[in-house]
């Protein structure tokens, strides 16, 4: 049997395994990028102990009261629910999710699978690097990403202090439509609040700032029809998420509060500031492999 704390330390885990909670675009804007947050919460290895290894199941749902696309107001007025499972074993993971918005036709707007694996670049420093691939599947056979961008390749370094971590999350989308790429950078804290028995309360701020290039329309003067198109990379942008973390055994529930700055590389367009209230719930099993 598993140790009981280091089960209960497993729930929060899960973030690690390269891909959840995440936000997944499904849109024709601008970037064409999807965003992909990697959550790194502590070194599974470490907590585990050394020789032995665990398979791993997780499951989570998640609602959020509204919807934004790099942290941009598309003018639809929106809810979105994931819904998502992961399997991990000796670094390996496999992942599937699905997403749904109350506005889009067909509401099961998204789909999602990948496979990853992790490598802890040190027994003694909590540094590790990943590596997955993910497929994206666009159910409006109208949608435009359909086969422009819908294969993704991530790297992923983390860095996982006692209260604090780092996050560099490099990602190359391609398909039809070419290449592109999306770079994010993620700072976190980790401060537990409270605890009694098997109930543990956690406060985890984090800020992200999410790099890529978009397409910038150009013209000599006001009217000029003849308007030249160029690529432009810089901060799409910026997000604060402000989680209140609560497990019970093998049970966790999130209630974030969530808030975006975007900006436009290379425009004078001003997008305004907007935020939005998400909650999940999520289940683990792990059990002894060989």
């Amino acid at each position: 049997m598993m140790p009981p704390f280091k089960k209960k330390c497993l729930i929060f885990i899960m973030g690690a395994l390269f891909l959840f909670p995440f936000f997944l675009a499904a849109q024709d804007l601008d970037s064409l990028l999807a965003i992909l947050r990697s959550h790194r919460d502590e070194d599974i290895f470490a907590l585990l102990g050394k020789g032995r290894e665990y398979h791993i199941l997780y499951a989570q749902t998640a609602f959020q009261n509204r919807t934004y696309f790099s942290g941009r107001d598309i003018g639809v007025d929106q809810w979105n629910a994931t819904f998502q499972a992961a399997y991990a074993y000796r670094g390996f993971s496999a992942a599937a999710a699905t997403m749904i918005y109350s506005e889009f036709e067909p509401h099961w707007n998204l789909s999602m699978i990948s496979a990853g694996y992790r490598h802890a670049l040190s027994r003694k420093s909590p540094l590790d690097l990943s590596l997955s691939y993910e497929r994206y599947f666009y159910h409006d056979p109208d949608d435009s990403l359909n086969g422009a961008f819908p294969n993704a390749l991530q790297l992923g370094l983390s860095y996982s202090g006692v209260h604090w971590g780092a996050i560099l999350n490099p990602a190359l989308f391609f398909g039809s439509g070419g290449t592109t790429s999306q770079e994010s950078i993620s700072l976190y804290g980790d401060f537990r609040i409270w605890r009694k028995n098997d109930l543990l309360m956690r406060f985890r701020p984090r800020l992200s700032l999410i790099f890529g290039s978009e397409i910038s329309t150009h013209t000599q003067v006001p009217g000029d029809p003849s308007s030249q198109e160029r690529e432009i990379y810089g901060l799409l942008n910026s997000a604060f998420e402000v989680p209140l973390l609560l497990r019970w055994k093998d049970l966790d529930l999130a209630l974030a509060w969530h808030f975006n700055l975007p900006r436009a590389p290379g425009s004078d367009t001003d997008y305004a500031p907007t935020s939005l209230f998400s909650i999940s719930l999520g289940y683990m099993n792990a059990f002894a492999g060989k």
